[in-house]
């Protein structure tokens, strides 16, 4: 069985999100709602009327060149394409909703996207935008309060500018990182991690000739949210000067990295409206609006962009058969993976004497893991067979609703384990197909999802919002559908419920847009019905006078 992953950064972004993220959302919220209510209505009703509509048309326009012009940069180190486009929105996506922006990293936790180039390149994306940021913050320092009075702040702000390019040259120089690392590799593990680093140092350094015109890119989109700013202010009747801006928003950026106040907290963007107001005598009740304003323009512009990204880099599904679908499911090395609980189970349902065939074997995971004499598996996917085979169990390449190539009464017992709901019941075919080839007094045994379930019911069901599936006709089944069939043969039948875990390893005939939206019912939805078993068994006993 495949062994458990190492910490990735999904269990980071997941240990930083659980439990936490809700309470800094409703802190955010509260925030805000607190200088709502401390602004006053009659205050926050005459800063309304003062809104010259012309302005706010200007900068929502100029808030979506901006972040286009950020993808931009992207395209220059990835190439034009939609790929790109749907690696930097999810990137851009996850960064805003996590502390400190760890979730920016979010495109390395698929294996479309993960490489030392990816990584790389997010590393130096967000250090390159941060310098940008701290230099129009540093020049607009010293325009609003001049050197002498502002030399401390600015002094830190160089060291970090510098810490930055620092930072970026010493990543780049494999031979330091070589040399930084000699005594590092003493397991495996370590050795490993040092090929990563320096992976990630030979991309650096091909990122390296490209910084100054990145460099570059990045002070012009900050210079264009200054503009988005002052845009802002403007329609309130407030002309915030650039350097001030500039300074609000060097703040800002300080404020929003520090991993407890990121900007679903708030703090970030009082931080930034502190500067306003000691600095430009900005109200406080046209700060709570343009917070409010800013806001809305961001996510009018971001999140429908972030969906066209993800959307156009769908993978259009040209499977014709579930033959080529389960040829592209178990592409890797790994169909579904089941816990070895799981296997206990169907194991125990199994007769483990004489000779077993597995019908729909997928990559073998369930053959390898029987107790039987002899397994055979079977399945229509050539890949799925392979991956069988490379576990050391027989495999076949066959169609269990077609003549199979075996002979009558080749086997003491058949196993069919989630299989049958993809064969749109084509019960009067497969069962005479199976009874076919299992001996008398044999054992049929089978496991399908329950549709007595809802949310099994629900998640399979062809055309349901929420369907997880991976072909489009393969609805739940409830044992009540198949019982008569098998007891027409003049089997014994015995019915049971039964709890399965397993998880499909390969997904993308989803895309990432619809499994981010399908998602939270998803979960709602197992939440509900996670106690009641999601799978029923059938173990039928064909007689012993029947050939």
């Amino acid at each position: 069985m495949p062994t458990p992953a190492a910490t990735s950064p999904l269990d980071v972004l997941q240990r930083s999100g659980k439990g936490r993220a809700k309470y800094i959302w409703m802190l955010g919220i509260g925030v805000y709602l607190f200088f709502l209510f401390y602004s006053g209505k009659d205050n926050m009703r005459e800063a309304l009327g003062q809104i010259k509509p012309s302005y706010l048309l200007a900068l929502i326009l100029i808030e979506g060149i901006v972040l286009w012009f950020r993808v931009s940069k992207w395209y220059l180190v990835f190439g034009f394409n939609s790929r790109t486009t749907a690696m930097c929105m999810m990137s851009k996506a996850a960064g805003n909703l996590t502390p400190a922006r760890i979730g920016e990293f979010s495109p390395l936790l698929t294996e479309r996207f993960r490489s030392a180039k990816v990584g790389t390149w997010i590393i130096f994306d967000r250090l390159l935008e941060a310098a940008s940021t701290l230099m129009l913050g540093a020049v607009g320092l010293i325009a609003v309060v001049g050197l002498s009075q502002g030399y401390r702040m600015l002094g830190w702000i160089l060291l970090l500018i510098g810490g930055i390019f620092a930072s970026l040259y010493l990543l780049s120089r494999r031979s330091w990182l070589e040399s930084a690392t000699a005594n590092f590799t003493t397991t495996p593990r370590r050795r490993s991690l040092q090929n990563k680093l320096l992976s990630v140092s030979d991309e650096a350094a091909l990122l390296g000739s490209k910084v100054p015109v990145l460099l570059f890119m990045s002070i012009i989109a900050t210079g264009l949210d200054l503009a988005v700013g002052y845009l802002l202010y403007m329609s309130f009747g407030f002309p915030v000067t650039f350097a001030v801006l500039a300074l609000a928003q060097c703040v800002h950026a300080l404020a929003s990295v520090v991993p407890i106040t990121p900007n679903a907290t708030g703090v970030p963007y009082i931080a930034a409206a502190a500067v306003l107001h000691q600095v430009a005598d900005v109200p406080i009740e046209v700060l709570t609006l343009a917070v409010g304003i800013r806001m809305l323009s961001v996510n009018a512009i971001f999140w429908p962009s972030v969906a066209f990204g993800l959307r156009s880099s769908k993978k259009k599904n040209d499977y014709t058969n579930q033959s080529d679908l389960f040829d592209h499911l178990a592409s890797g090395d790994t169909l579904y993976q089941y816990p070895q609980e799981s296997l206990d189970k169907i194991n125990a349902l199994i007769p483990h004497e004489g000779t077993l065939l597995d019908v729909g074997c997928g990559d073998g995971s369930f053959a390898q893991a029987l107790n039987s004499e002899k397994v055979v598996g079977i399945d229509i996917s050539p890949r799925c067979i392979q991956l069988t085979q490379g576990r050391n169990v027989e495999g076949v390449v066959g169609d269990a609703t077609r003549n199979m190539p075996f002979a009558d009464a080749s086997f003491d017992t058949v196993a069919c384990i989630d299989v049958l709901h993809h064969l749109d019941q084509q019960w009067d075919t497969i069962f005479p197909e199976l009874d076919r080839v299992l001996k008398p007094g044999g054992t049929l045994c089978i496991v399908e999802p329950d549709a007595r379930n809802p949310f099994v019911r629900w998640t399979q069901a062809p055309g349901s919002p929420i369907r997880v599936a991976p072909w489009s006709n393969e609805p739940a089944i409830d044992p009540a559908e198949l019982i008569p069939h098998l007891e027409a043969m003049d089997y014994h039948v015995t019915c049971a419920p039964i709890h399965i875990a397993g998880s499909q390893q390969e997904r993308s005939v989803f895309p990432l847009w619809q499994r981010l939206l399908k998602a939270p019912f998803v979960l709602g939805a197992y939440a509900m019905y996670r106690n009641q078993p999601n799978k029923f068994s059938i173990v039928a006993e064909k007689p012993h006078d029947r050939t």
